[in-house]
């Protein structure tokens, strides 16, 4: 077993406000795959999470300090090369 430790940064802007509990549950799973990915894949010990509350929007944002890969552009070829998370993360971004 790999020992997880990722220390993670959370900056949060803009005029915070509650969102639709639908858009609230996908914001909070894509930040929670995300991270899991970096744990999981990133080798990384540095992670940041940043939410902008715009004015019609929520940007999150997710890095960290690991190793990076280059993520296909087209949502098939996610599911070709088995970025099966990262898949899921388009889905519910697209909410």
């Amino acid at each position: 077993d790999q020992e997880e430790n990722l220390s993670v940064r959370l900056t949060v802007s803009g005029a915070v406000r509650r969102l639709p509990p639908e858009l609230e549950l996908a914001a909070y799973r894509i930040v929670q795959e995300a991270l899991n990915n970096v744990v999981q894949h990133a080798q990384a010990s540095h992670g940041w999470v940043e939410a902008r509350f715009e004015v019609a929007r929520l940007v999150l944002l997710v890095g960290d300090d690991g190793q990076g890969f280059e993520a296909p552009d087209l949502p098939d070829a996610l599911a070709r090369r088995g970025h099966f998370g990262l898949m899921g993360i388009q889905e519910r971004a697209l909410l």
